[in-house]
């Protein structure tokens, strides 16, 4: 899912860093592992919660792809990927 959409993004859309997609701590594959099977009852709720945090991390890294498609690469659009980015790799860190 996550190759198809960073080729899409390649080659059919006006992105000026589809690539940029595909090293994220947002891609899609992420959450997908948290939530693909169940876990052992002691750890299963600590799982489910990692699995939300890659979930918001994904949609953001989305957010940020949609926003630079709608507005252009500009120097604010760059601050704020710049500041989504690290906080991704933060909230990926933590969990």
């Amino acid at each position: 899912m996550n190759c198809l959409i960073v080729v899409t993004l390649f080659y059919f859309t006006k992105a000026e860093e589809p690539k940029r997609f595909s090293n994220s701590p947002g891609n899609f594959v992420w959450f997908w592992l948290f939530f693909a099977w169940d876990w052992h009852e002691a750890i299963g709720q600590y799982m489910e919660w990692i699995g939300l945090i890659y979930l918001f991390i994904t949609l953001s890294s989305v957010v940020m792809l949609v926003l630079e498609l709608m507005k252009g690469l500009t120097t604010t659009i760059k601050r704020i990927i710049f500041i989504q980015w690290i906080m991704c790799l933060i909230l990926t860190f933590l969990t």
